[in-house]
Order: structure tokens, then sequence, then C-alpha cells
């Protein structure tokens, strides 16, 4: 399957090379303008994935795809410390620019005032043949009958 990033990237290569390129851009916002540095590794990387629920794979399905992605220069590993490579890093931009406007309407539906985004909030409620022949007409629906 290609995405349009000039390679070959499963579905799957690419969402693991997003949740691992957005665990460090948290880390980064999380600690920025302290004297830390983060690293992960790959048992680390795939029991954050797991508990987190970012996958479901098995651990050692996750690992492979991790090995994929070293192959094809996305992710460096040596042996202690998992990182994205500088193609990895665009790579995961771009799968980021692809994704953000799904992400960005799940947190703009989810917040708490929906209406103020609409410049006129509707509700119509459409009226139904019913079955129970007490209701008839929306005129009985109104005065609650």
């Amino acid at each position: 399957m290609h995405f349009g990033y000039r390679m070959r990237v499963t579905k799957v290569q690419a969402f693991i090379l997003f949740a691992l390129g957005t665990c460090y851009a948290e880390f980064s916002r999380r600690f920025a303008g302290k004297p830390v540095a983060v690293s992960m590794n790959k048992v680390a990387f795939i029991e954050l994935a797991r508990r987190a629920n970012i996958t479901s794979k098995k651990e050692r399905a996750v690992y492979k795809n991790l090995e994929a992605l070293e192959a094809l220069k996305l992710v460096s590993y040596d042996g202690r410390n998992l990182a994205l490579t500088p193609k990895g890093q665009k790579v995961f931009e771009r799968v980021h620019a692809d994704l953000e406007p799904y992400i960005n309407i799940k947190g703009v539906i989810a917040g708490d005032d929906i209406a103020k985004f609409t410049t006129r909030t509707q509700t119509i409620l459409k009226y139904r043949e019913s079955e129970d022949s007490r209701v008839s007409s929306p005129k009985d629906l109104a005065r609650g009958d």
C-alpha cells in the first residue's frame, strides 16, 4: 500500500510511525525548557503502545514492524534509543498532516459548546406517523397527548 510518502509504507507501519512520533512530540512538549532528554527503547515503546491500546497487535508483530521501519531507514535503534531518523520525521509529519483533520474534528465535536461553531443552530423534529392511534398529528405531539 502506498500512502504518497515516496516509499512503500504499510498502513500498520504508518500507524506505528505516527504513534512513535506522537510519543516523542508529547514528551518534548511536556519537558520543554527543562534539562531533560527523553529516550525510549523498543521494549518500552512496545509496552507503552500495548498499555495505551495504541495497537492490539502482539508484541512480536510490533517489534517486526519496528524492524521493517529500521530497514526503510525511518527509525534508528542503537540498543538503547529508538528514534525517528530525519527521513522518518518527514514521513511522520506527512502522516500527521494527513490525520490532523480527523483528529481536529473529534476535538471540535467532543468540545463543550459545538453550537458556537455554527452560525445558526437548528433542531428539526420530524413528524412520523405512529402506529399508536392516540398520536395523530404534530399538534397532538405539541400538546403532549
